[in-house]
Parts: C-alpha cells; structure tokens; sequence
C-alpha cells in the first residue's frame, strides 16, 4: 500500500513538472511568435498527438490488463508476444498512418514535420505504457511525461537566446528532437526493466485479436482523458482561425492547472480508498470521498474567483492579443468544478471494476465533443468552442456519476448526507 501511493505520488510530480514546462513553452511561443503561428504550432502537435494513437491502435492502453497482468503471473512468453506484436503492428501502421495524414493535411511545410512526429509520439507513449504497467514510472513514464517537455523548453530557450531566427517549422522540428532524445533516454532507462523479456522461449500472436480490440475499446478514455486539448483544438480548427486557436490553447492551459489539481487529488487517494473498497469498510469509504469534495470543492470556486479578478491580467503576460481569452477562461473555468462537485466517479468505476461503465461514458463524451465544439464554434466563434469544450468535459462526468449512482452502492457524499448516514457533524 505505501509503495502504492509513493508511486501515485511520483507520477503526480512528474506530470506537474510536465505540466509545468509545457506551460512555460507556450508562453514563450506566445512572447516570440504571433498568436497565428503559436495557433498552427498548437494545432500540428494536437493533430500528431491524435494521429499517433492509430499507429498502435492504443494497445499500449491495455498494458496493464494484458502485458503486466503475464509477467506478474510468470508467463514471460505472453508478456514478450505482447510487446513485439504492439512493436510490429507500430512499424507497420506508422507508414500508413503517417502518409495518410500527409495526404489529408495542407499543402504546408510544417505538416511534413507533423507527419514525422506522429511515430515519435506513439513509440514513446508505448514503451511508457509498458514500462509504468510493471511498477517503473520513473524509468519508462518520465521520458514522456517530464523529460521530452523539459528538452523541448530547454531547446526553445537556447534557439530564443542564440538569436537564430525561428518560424512554426523550426519549433515543431524541436519538438521532433525532443521526443527523439526523450525516446533515447528512455530505451536506456527501461533496459534493465524490460530485460526479462529476453527469457522469452515462444512467440504467439494468438491473442492478438483481443489485445487490438481491447486498445480501440480503450481509445475513447484515453483521449477524452489524456488528449483533451488535442482533441478540442483539432475540432475548432475548421470554424475557428489560426489566432483563435492559440487563444483557446493558452485558456485551456492556463485552466488545466486547475483541472491537474483536482486530477491529481483523486489520484493519490484512489490507493486508500481501493483498500476500503476491497475490505467492504463503507464509512471509511465515504469519509475519504467526503474529504476530497471538501478539499476539492472550495479550491475550484476560489479558482474561478481567482480567474475572475485576475484572469484578463495573467493573459495580458502572454501579450495584448490574448486578453480576448479572457472569457473563454471563465467558461473554461467551470470544468473543475463540474469535476470536484460530481465526485471521483471515474476511480471509483476503476476500484470496482467498472470498466465498460468508463468506456461508454468517453465515448457519450466523445459523441457531445463531435457536435458540439464545431457546431457552437460556427456559432458562436471561439467563445462557442469553448461551450462546447465544457459540455464535452461535463458530458464524461454527467455519463460516470449515473454508471456510479447505477452499478455501485458509492452514494453521492455530501456533508449533509454523511452526516445524516452516521449520525455526526461534519
């Protein structure tokens, strides 16, 4: 259990330092760049990001269910079948996917980089899949989460310095040796961890059917809860133009600081909570989900509050255009409260093994994000795409809490309604 949560903890730092970083490298992009570039910037990366996940059907996402699950139980030879049969669909794929993308993009240079970037990103993502699934998140889940940020800031910085003149295809080629030199780094740092594959004796991809569709079943949770800039931009960029999808990336940043928290809260208590879960100990269970929504809860308002009195002067940093942000910030806002008020429904999901519940609730999300975003944006503009983008959000969780509220006994903690069950204050 403690080694448990120090791993939760860990990655929880990790992913703030990534958050971090690529937070300062759109600042910087926004202080050097015209919102126009920073907007074609953000939009190549998030298309590259989304492209990538075909390239491996997001098989990586089944790691933990398929390729941990076979080590863990000592058939090494289905650990390793997995593992070169999700290398060998990626080498095959990649060519295809990336020439397609190619082919549907804009006659433009920097889509040629976007094109390159699309196996990067999805090698990277799988060896990190793989690698946390078996207990070493620093060594495999570092490179992507932390590190490949970290480079790409830190080359930024030196071309901003050296006085090199830059444009959208010099970034976007950074971000290619970023993720280049984190996949290094990471073939180093896994190599003791994977080395128990090369006991393998026997090869079988008799099970590959299951592992494709377990990864494309997955897809719609993965993307609504790892790509959802990605997938928000790519859905405004035919209503919105270059500009406003940089305003809208740096809204969104600046509100996922917010969302991380909340995130990350669930993410360190789940741990406890699966204890009291599996030990059936229903008053602990709920005293814990009562204390996230009474830590959660006030810190979300208070950031609303916050981006209300001091929203338009923290855009105003990144440059005079970006203040138009400023209410799509405010409608952004809401997603973490929408997120502390209905509860951790989708761990809770998790804990009591509720997987097809979280699998269709992306997929409502994922359906409401596909009409809504573009459909408000042409209406509306960006401030519609921002709309859209909290019905998308808000949709995923709406779709969790009624799969919690129907398929476990997890009520709906509130301070009233634990103090009523237990017949205490709060």
């Amino acid at each position: 259990m403690k080694q448990l949560l120090i791993k939760t903890l860990i990655l929880i730092l990790g992913r703030v330092g990534g958050v971090a970083a690529n937070f300062a490298f759109f600042f910087l992009l926004a202080k050097y760049l015209n919102p126009s570039q920073v907007g074609i910037i953000a939009l190549v990366i998030s298309t590259a990001l989304l492209t990538s996940t075909a390239t491996t059907f997001n098989m990586e996402s089944a790691s933990l269910r398929y390729f941990a699950h076979a080590k863990n139980s000592g058939d090494i030879d289905k650990a390793a079948s997995f593992a070169k049969f999700s290398k060998t669909f990626w080498i095959i794929a990649s060519p295809i996917v990336c020439g397609l993308y190619y082919l549907l993009s804009p006659n433009e240079n920097y889509y040629i980089v976007g094109t390159l970037l699309i196996p990067a990103y999805a090698y990277l993502r799988m060896k990190s899949r793989q690698s946390t699934s078996i207990g070493h998140p620093i060594q495999g889940g570092f490179p992507n989460l932390l590190y490949r940020p970290i480079i790409l800031l830190l080359l930024f910085m030196a071309i901003v310095y050296s006085g090199i003149g830059f444009d959208e295809v010099t970034i976007l080629t950074l971000a290619l040796v970023a993720c280049i030199m984190a996949i290094l780094i990471q073939s180093v740092l896994i190599k003791k961890p994977l080395e128990f594959l090369k006991n393998s004796t026997e090869i079988s991809y008799a099970e590959s059917g299951l592992w494709i569709r377990s990864g494309l079943m997955m897809s719609g949770v993965f993307i609504v809860t790892e790509l959802f800039p990605d997938l928000t931009t790519a859905l405004a960029s035919p209503v919105a133009s270059k500009a406003d999808i940089a305003i809208l990336i740096i809204a969104i940043k600046l509100v996922s600081v917010s969302s991380f928290a909340i995130a990350s809260i669930d993410m360190a208590i789940q741990p406890k909570i699966s204890v009291f879960v599996a030990n059936n100990d229903i008053e602990n269970r709920n005293k814990y989900l009562l204390a996230t929504l009474l830590f959660k809860l006030p810190s979300s308002i208070l950031f609303i509050l916050f981006l209300y009195f001091f929203g338009e002067i923290i855009l105003s940093v990144f440059g005079e255009e970006y203040t138009k942000g400023y209410e799509i910030v405010l409608v952004l806002s809401l997603m973490p409260f929408i997120s502390a008020i209905l509860g951790p429904n989708v761990s809770i999901l998790n804990l009591y093994g509720e997987h097809a519940s979280i699998m269709i609730s992306a997929f409502i999300a994922l359906f409401v994000a596909s009409i809504a975003i573009p459909t408000l944006g042409y209406l509306f503009g960006i401030f519609g795409v921002a709309i859209g983008a909290v019905l998308f959000h808000g949709s995923w969780e709406a779709a969790a809490f009624f799969f919690v509220k129907t398929k476990t006994d997890v009520p709906y903690i509130s301070p009233y309604s634990y103090a009523k069950a237990y017949d205490r204050p709060v």
